[in-house]
């Protein structure tokens, strides 16, 4: 533990945050069990208690021993599970972005339709199209890199602003799949016609 961690946690020194010897029912003592009350109620690092616990054992495995967030630590796979269910309750949920980090387009609910210039969220903020590109890429860092420059429609190649942008002189606004809006278009009638 550093410093700033002995600062701001109740547990440093304190009976019942560790295990006494080999002693095997040490999670029924009164000072255990006051101290799950502690790291329930009043600890302030309780989340990054839990995240250093799943890793913080013999050779990277979980805790052992410990009291950690409120759970007697063992060592074994039901406590890995078990700081694994508490962090992902005690971790702020990141809010979905408003629009694609990649095409920009607007994220709709799922389950609802998506039209021009909507898409449904896939995950880490980028739309299906291009959540598949980043994997592909094995790039998730830098999305916007994957956004392309020019459209790739036939006859087109213009150069390609994103679709919240306003298209200057000689350019077009992406619409999806490297095309442009017009081009977007053409593609859907030429499709619905083969159909």
């Amino acid at each position: 533990m550093n410093d700033e961690w002995d600062r701001r946690a109740p547990c440093p020194g304190q009976p019942g945050f560790l295990q006494p010897g080999e002693q095997e029912n040490w999670h029924l003592n009164p000072e255990t069990v006051a101290a799950q009350q502690v790291c329930a109620t009043a600890c302030p690092v309780r989340l990054e208690c839990v995240r250093r616990a799943r890793t913080s054992g013999t050779h990277g495995h979980v805790a052992d021993g410990v009291v950690a967030g409120g759970i007697i630590c063992r060592g074994d796979t039901k406590t890995m599970w078990a700081l694994r269910d508490l962090e992902q309750q005690l971790a702020p949920v990141a809010a979905q972005p408003a629009a694609c980090l990649g095409c920009e387009r607007t994220f709709v609910e799922s389950g609802y339709p998506t039209h021009s210039g909507t898409a449904h969220h896939a995950g880490r903020g980028l739309c299906h199209g291009c959540y598949s590109a980043a994997r592909r890429t094995e790039s998730f860092t830098n999305v916007r890199a994957i956004r392309p420059t020019h459209c790739i429609g036939p006859d087109c190649g213009k150069p390609m602003v994103s679709n919240r942008e306003k298209p200057g002189p000689g350019q077009v606004r992406h619409h999806a799949k490297s095309l442009c809006t017009r081009c977007s278009e053409k593609s859907r009638t030429r499709t619905k016609k083969a159909a």
